[in-house]
């Protein structure tokens, strides 16, 4: 198993285990690349900052949780729940979010280059200008929350 270990402190850090993780109410600042979180309840928990690469979260249930500036380069999110979470400024290149729920996700500033975006739900879902995201997903995304109305789909 794979465990973490908290970034940027001095000394020895801490080292998490799945089941500590699960317990924690804060995973910030954590290093926890990866990590198999996968089917977990973290439900509002406190990420910011965290190293989440590699990690396994298919199925994890994350809505309204705090992601803010946490790294998922790579992460499985496979019909993860990412309702109303907090992602803005996440590095989520790579990341395969296949059939994940991003309704009402604030992704403003986020990096999803690459990223499988396939069956995810982003109805809600906040997008800016600075958001990095492949232009077939942009468009995806669009349409959904702004309509296809005088848009060239062929």
């Amino acid at each position: 198993m794979v465990e973490g270990k908290r970034a940027g402190w001095r000394g020895r850090p801490r080292l998490l285990s799945r089941r500590r993780v699960l317990s924690s109410g804060s995973l910030a600042g954590y290093d926890l690349s990866g990590i198999d979180l996968h089917e977990a309840d973290l439900r509002g928990a406190n990420v910011h900052l965290a190293d989440l690469t590699e990690a396994d979260l298919r199925g994890a249930d994350l809505a309204r949780a705090y992601l803010r500036q946490a790294c998922l380069r790579q992460a499985a999110l496979v019909g993860a729940n990412l309702g109303q979470a907090d992602l803005r400024d996440v590095d989520l290149r790579g990341a395969d979010l296949t059939d994940a729920d991003l309704r009402e996700a604030d992704l403003q500033g986020a990096d999803l280059r690459g990223a499988n975006l396939a069956g995810a739900d982003l109805r809600g879902a906040r997008l800016d200008e600075a958001t990095q995201i492949d232009e077939r997903w942009r468009i995806v995304w669009e349409v959904v929350n702004r309509g296809a109305a005088d848009r060239d789909l062929r």
